[in-house]
């Protein structure tokens, strides 16, 4: 291969004219590193297969990163690869004829001497070879490469995305070995190719999932907050952006304690976001599109303003037992009632609240406006059925249902949780002072309540329900796919990598294998993954690890098996928006206090869509929007991104595309380099190309032999790149075509 000096931050995909199918060391399989990260909990299930038509093997690692300096004696005319210190190994053989290799790697392109002399080099890298059968496919690069002629002169060529696109030469025939893995379904899992092509993959597992939070999206009416028909308004732009399931966050009529997650009515419209009639209006647009559309539904409790809770309280019939009601477990000596146990909200303080009408109390695992309901009365299981009924008659293609963990608790409601001891937390006032063995993940979630609602929703042809829940405890979140024979969810939220990748230093090889095989060594057999990088309660991908590995982490999810789910505006690299104390809306940053609300927050995740450089950025004509729109809207925005040559949105798109090809819906999966500085993963396919990404996670510069012992091809077109790079002007062969 030519001199290639990958930058970090780097992403390419290249088509190469040849490939070394006859190579012997490609072929070697390595034992898979401990990874000197773990995840906060060990796995401790039995290792599953990935799914019925993806073959896992086991990783191959060795010790390729380099933290030396170059050889400053090496001669100026040597050609070698700067790939920030990883030796890459293809299997040369693989099952199948014709199979080629997508690599992604961070690097720095251009000759060892420029290398030597530019100084300061960048880190992190992507490259993307996809190797091609027999010589470079045009149909190809032309299908995944939109802007063919780009500007071979910026100055402004750091940090980008590199794939490769390179063709297999000899015979074409590859036989993997492949180590026979643990777990259920094995067998399943090593029918071929042929057979596993023909299995149609349903809509949610093919698409991208897109979560739109309607107080951000756009505004139509110059309220300041966004609405029904502004989310109308913007299905031609998620139509373009290439996702096909939008989850909303919740619409429903509230009173806004918390944002819409205290409902006071299951069955319309909140008035803040329009009616009924902009609904139906939105399924329309959506549906013409091909758009599904997903609704995040509570089911776990209500607003204090329900009429069911009302009813309640007064205890009228019927209703008496809607909520969890319970007597004092005494009186102090000034006869204030002493609430039934030490239980705790999330949101921080006694679980409990008195009321003085009923002489009772009820539990809110939430706020206390957000009683929570009583899920051992029929009639509450029944009404809740009747919800899903109704917006499923309505057209609505599934559901995200929150909060699940906490719908059941223990049927004894006079015992107190224990204190935790591995949560390090001193205030007994906060959620984590307790290990919560009473009020999270009970039998009956499962059991009863998750199980009717799967049953009823397999009544509806092809339709979709999501858990959501965070838990530490990997073995608690499987649960809630059920199994193949008694399936529940079609699949849990995944928020390992939210719960986990909380700074730039938390990116590293070993950390990303970890999070990603923990998942897929417990997902149970036949069951379907799912990678989400960021949502509404949490700070933003871009702040929490830097904006160069924004491209790096979507190639990953996106590529990897499984469904990505993205967070409106990451698609652009968005970042969390400054909120003074004063602009707080979050009911949880309030709790906390001037002093100390930045630290709970979810204001800054939220700030409004940025569309143009415009007033509030396209979002809204009122004069002030419900949260503050970024100062960086000026440069981070959607006409901007889309007018650009490169940009994060453009690189979004292309792989968008790139994912629906045979490799990544049906391919197998594979993990060839991973250290603490470089992760990579390999798919591939019987009867298409195969695609290698490798991610630079370091802030440093590594050298990386790709082509020693790995039979890669001399030369390669580049088909994309990514937009965060800073290559010098005199490098000019990253350039798309």
């Amino acid at each position: 291969m030519p001199p290639i000096d990958l930058f970090s931050g780097l992403s390419l995909l290249l088509c190469c004219d040849s490939f070394n199918a006859n190579n012997d060391t490609a072929t070697t399989t390595l034992p898979i590193t401990t990874p000197t990260t773990t995840p906060a909990t060990t796995p401790t299930t039995t290792p599953a297969p990935l799914l019925p038509m993806a073959l896992r093997t086991e990783a191959h690692h060795e010790d390729v990163t380099h933290s030396e300096p170059v050889n400053d004696e090496v001669d100026d005319d040597d050609e070698v690869e700067y790939v920030n210190t990883v030796v890459v190994k293809l299997p040369s053989k693989m099952a199948g004829g014709g199979v080629g290799h997508l690599v992604q790697i961070n690097v720095f392109i251009g000759g060892l001497k420029e290398a030597l002399q530019g100084g300061n080099l960048p880190q992190d890298i992507q490259l993307i070879m996809d190797i091609l059968n027999s010589s470079c496919n045009q149909e190809h690069l032309q299908g995944i490469q939109e802007d063919p002629q780009q500007d071979t002169n910026s100055d402004d060529l750091h940090n980008t995305t590199i794939s490769l696109s390179t063709s297999e030469g000899g015979n074409g025939e590859c036989n993997p070995s492949v180590e026979k893995e643990k777990g259920a379904g094995k067998e399943e899992m090593m029918k071929g190719a042929e057979e596993e092509e023909d299995k149609k993959l349903a809509w949610w597992q093919r698409n991208i999932v897109y979560q739109v939070y309607p107080r951000s999206f756009q505004d139509t009416d110059g309220s300041g907050k966004g609405d029904l028909k502004g989310i109308a308004m913007r299905a031609d732009y998620l139509q373009q952006l290439g996702v096909a399931t939008v989850w909303l966050s919740p619409i429903f009529t509230s009173p806004m304690a918390d944002f819409g997650y205290d409902i006071s009515n299951f069955t319309d419209i909140d008035p803040i976001l329009g009616d009924m009639q902009d609904f139906d209006f939105l399924l329309q647009e959506f549906h013409a599109r091909d758009l599904k559309v997903v609704l995040d539904l509570v089911p776990n409790h209500t607003s204090d303003q329900h009429e069911w809770f009302t009813k309640s309280v007064l205890r009228e019939d019927s209703y008496t037992d809607y909520y969890v009601w319970a007597d004092p477990k005494g009186y102090t000596p000034s006869g204030t009632p002493i609430p039934p146990n030490n239980w705790l909200s999330v949101l921080r303080g006694t679980a409990w609240q008195w009321v003085e009408e009923r002489q009772q109390f009820y539990l809110h695992k939430y706020r206390k406006e957000q009683p929570d309901l009583n899920y051992r009365n029929p009639a509450v299981r029944s009404h809740m059925k009747e919800v899903l009924k109704f917006w499923l008659d309505r057209g609505v293609d599934g559901f995200c249902l929150d909060a699940l963990k906490h719908l059941y608790e223990a049927e004894d409601l006079y015992q107190d949780e224990p204190v935790s001891l591995k949560s390090g937390v001193s205030d007994p006032l906060q959620y984590e002072y307790l290990e919560h063995t009473l009020t999270v993940n009970q039998p009956e979630v499962f059991q009863i309540a998750l199980r009717e609602w799967r049953d009823l929703i397999d009544q509806y042809p092809d339709r979709f329900l999501i858990a959501q829940l965070y838990d530490p405890d990997i073995s608690e979140i499987m649960k809630y796919y059920g199994t193949s024979s008694a399936p529940l969810s079609h699949f849990p939220f995944n928020f390992r990598f939210i719960q986990y990748l909380k700074t730039r230093d938390d990116v590293t090889g070993h950390n990303l294998l970890a999070y990603i095989t923990e998942w897929l060594d417990n997902m149970p057999a036949g069951m379907w993954p799912n990678w989400v990088l960021s949502n509404h309660g949490n700070s933003r991908l871009a702040s929490r690890v830097g904006g160069d590995l924004v491209d790096a982490l979507h190639m990953m999810t996106m590529l990897l098996p499984g469904t990505p789910i993205t967070y409106y505006g990451d698609e652009l690299g968005m970042e969390d928006t400054y909120v003074t104390w004063e602009e707080t809306q979050d009911p949880y940053g309030k709790n906390f206090g001037p002093t100390r609300y930045q630290e709970a927050s979810r204001d800054p995740s939220r700030s409004p869509m940025q569309w143009d450089d415009s007033h509030n950025a396209g979002f809204s004509s009122a004069n002030n929007t419900w949260l503050p729109v970024n100062d960086n809207y000026l440069t981070v925005n959607v006409k901007a991104q889309m007018a650009a040559q490169e940009s994060h949105l453009r690189l979004y798109q292309r792989l968008a595309k790139l994912r629906q090809e045979v490799t990544f819906t049906h391919g197998n999966l594979t993990f060839p380099v991973v250290t603490q500085q470089v992760f990579s993963f390999l798919r591939s396919h019987l009867r298409s190309h195969s695609y290698l990404v490798v991610i630079n996670t370091s802030r440093q510069q590594l050298l990386v032999d790709l082509t020693k012992g790995t039979g890669l091809p001399p030369t390669a077109t580049v088909l994309l790149r990514s937009v965060t790079h800073t290559t010098p002007r005199r490098v000019i062969h990253t350039t798309p075509g």
